[in-house]
């Protein structure tokens, strides 16, 4: 902790000269809304469904849905500007698990163990809350053309909400609330009149998730569940896994202010 606070004092002790001296300041504030889509199920969001006859039906769906955030962006000249933005990305986790069938007793392989196991399936909300810094250069020879392409990147907390058993835990985020990431993406801006823009991007996004306690290791799908405990006690029991990164793509519009 205080290494990241002593990297922020030095970042701000750079950057508060350069945004004084600036000639050609502009400050832009801005309102989005959009939809996300994740990248896979080993590295936060995506579906899975498996089905092995006699054995085992197990079905998850990990869902990026809508997005929205405000954010003011400062412009140096114009080519380079810094952008403070929060933001809230909703999203849906299903799970669906049967495990039934005879297995072998590993202490007498003459005799069998019969496994019906049932989860009622269910479908909970959970949702990231964010707020990120990010660097924006940009195409735009003359400070009024009309239209221009622009690039960005940055850094942020991430606050991760939802149910820790039947969430978080389930689908491998974790426990811990609080996290740290990037967001890199590409946009387009358009000036409807000499105040207001539309702002159409696309960015992603990767949230660093660590273990607490105990060293996690990541397991996808069926294979999340404890063999030890499975061959052993004849128990359906979740293993400890955690994704190193949780990511999704994000595209939404904005309709920005200059002040």
């Amino acid at each position: 902790m205080k290494s990241r606070i002593i990297a922020a004092t030095i970042i701000l002790a750079i950057v508060s000269p350069l945004l004084l001296r600036a000639k050609n300041k502009e400050i832009i504030i801005g309102i989005s809304g959009g939809y996300s889509i994740g990248t896979g199920i080993g590295y936060g969001f995506g579906r899975l469904e498996a089905h092995y006859p006699k054995y085992v039906y197990f079905k998850e769906k990990n869902k990026a849905k809508y997005s929205m955030g405000v954010n003011i962006q400062y412009f140096l000249s114009q080519s380079i500007g810094f952008q403070g933005e929060l933001s809230y990305q909703k999203a849906t986790y299903f799970s669906h698990l049967e495990w039934y069938g005879m297995r072998e007793n590993v202490l007498d392989p003459q005799t069998y163990f019969e496994i019906n196991y049932l989860e009622e399936p269910y479908q909970k909300s959970w949702g990231i809350y964010s707020f990120t810094f990010s660097i924006l250069a940009m195409d735009r020879p003359y400070i009024e053309k009309k239209t221009y392409a622009y690039a960005c990147a940055g850094v942020g907390l991430y606050f991760i909400t939802g149910d820790k058993d039947k969430v978080l835990n389930r689908f491998m985020l974790g426990s811990q609330r609080i996290s740290t990431g990037f967001r890199v993406g590409v946009g387009l801006k358009h000036r409807l009149t000499s105040r207001i823009n539309l702002n159409l991007r696309i960015f992603g996004v990767g949230i660093n998730r660590r273990s607490t306690g105990r060293q996690y290791t990541t397991y996808t799908g069926p294979y999340q569940f404890s063999a030890k405990e499975y061959l052993g006690s004849y128990k359906i029991v979740r293993a400890g896994g955690l994704v190193k990164t949780a990511s999704y793509f994000s595209l939404d519009i904005s309709l920005e202010y200059r002040i």
